[in-house]
């Protein structure tokens, strides 16, 4: 699946919701699929994508998207605690995992090598995970 083609299935799906894109090619990937005024776009900010999404969740009633790297949410774990712990009802987390550190050389990451992002999620209290490959089980949630 490509993830520019299931950032276009997101967008389509959003709505006037706010999103907030990692950096680097998932930016570019949600500015090129349809900029509008509620992309926040987090140039140079690598590991606090999900961070800034929990922080205006639980400043609003409104849900809040966050489309975030794997590289970026196992820089910040702290990110999937605090989510867990909060439990905010309004906040979708999208993780592009390419199972490498795309912005530091591509070197693998630990999903690489076999780490579980919806496992360590469920870990920490968010209960309600999908893993999906390809743009139709997208569409299916």
């Amino acid at each position: 699946m490509l993830r520019f083609e299931a950032t276009k299935v997101i967008l389509r799906h959003a709505g006037d919701r706010p999103i907030v894109a990692n950096l680097g090619p998932t930016t570019d990937d949600l500015w090129h699929a349809g900029h509008r005024d509620r992309n926040f776009y987090t140039y140079g900010s690598m590991g606090l994508c999900s961070s800034i999404a929990l922080g205006m969740a639980l400043s609003t009633q409104e849900q809040v998207i966050s489309l975030d790297g794997d590289g970026s949410l196992l820089m910040n774990m702290g990110a999937i605690a605090t989510i867990g712990r909060e439990q905010p009802k309004n906040l979708i987390v999208v993780v592009w995992d390419n199972e490498e550190w795309g912005q530091t050389g591509h070197q693998p990451s630990h999903t690489a090598k076999g780490t579980d992002l919806a496992e360590v999620a469920q870990s920490c209290g968010i209960l309600q995970t999908s893993t999906v490959s390809d743009l139709e089980e997208l569409e299916a949630v």
